[in-house]
């Protein structure tokens, strides 16, 4: 009878818990680390079916258009044409309706109201009445 009450199985939980817990992430067969650094992530390459540290940069994604230089105050936007996220300035701040791209004033008169025109997806300024209560085609 061994000092553990006999259990061998004990003591291979313990030696299997040891060998975890002296494990590192280098040590793995399917790891490769090329000195990491802060924010490194691990990503999977396919061709050696190894994963390997990079930088956690937004320019290692495939979808990202990073165009030079890189100012202050700019935002990545998703452009649908070409399917990327591209760096790019913040629109100027608009100070008046007039200055939305999808709003249209012509001529704004004494209590007329925005009405949004579904057929030219724009808010514009019209005079509703009791004999002119909606937008008609011809004001789209």
């Amino acid at each position: 009878m061994s000092a553990f009450g006999g259990s061998t199985s004990l003591i291979q939980a313990m030696a299997s818990v040891n060998a975890q817990a002296n494990a590192s992430l280098s040590n793995l067969n399917d790891v490769t680390l090329t000195t990491p650094n802060t924010n490194d992530s691990l990503v999977f390459d396919s061709g050696s079916s190894k994963w390997h540290n990079q930088p956690n940069d937004v320019a290692n994604c495939s979808d990202v258009k990073i165009t030079l230089p890189i100012n202050n105050n700019q935002v990545l936007m998703y452009n649908i044409s070409d399917e990327m996220w591209e760096n790019l300035n913040l629109p100027s701040e608009v100070s008046q309706l007039s200055g939305l791209t999808d709003v249209s004033i012509n001529l704004p008169a004494n209590g007329q109201q925005l009405v949004y025109c579904s057929g030219s997806s724009t808010w514009v300024n019209t005079t509703i009445t009791s004999q002119n209560p909606s937008l008609t085609s011809a004001m789209c």
